[in-house]
């Protein structure tokens, strides 16, 4: 599915994710993140360390998921 690049890098989806960042690569895959969740979707990866480094609890988890090939 296309969804708009519309998501505001003030949206808090997005900025409460910037601490737990665990290098540059990963900017794009949480802006991502929080555009599926802005949206009620779900973001599929085949990145594993998508998930590693979002803290515990985090609303985010519910919206990402690992694609094991």
């Amino acid at each position: 599915m296309f969804w708009p690049d519309d998501l505001p890098l003030s949206d808090n989806r997005f900025l409460d994710t910037l601490p737990h960042l665990q290098g540059r690569g990963q900017l794009t895959d949480r802006y991502l993140l929080a555009l599926a969740a802005a949206r009620q979707g779900t973001l599929a990866t085949l990145d594993q360390s998508a998930t590693a480094s979002l803290p515990a609890g985090s609303p985010l988890l519910g919206h990402i998921e690992l694609v094991v090939p």
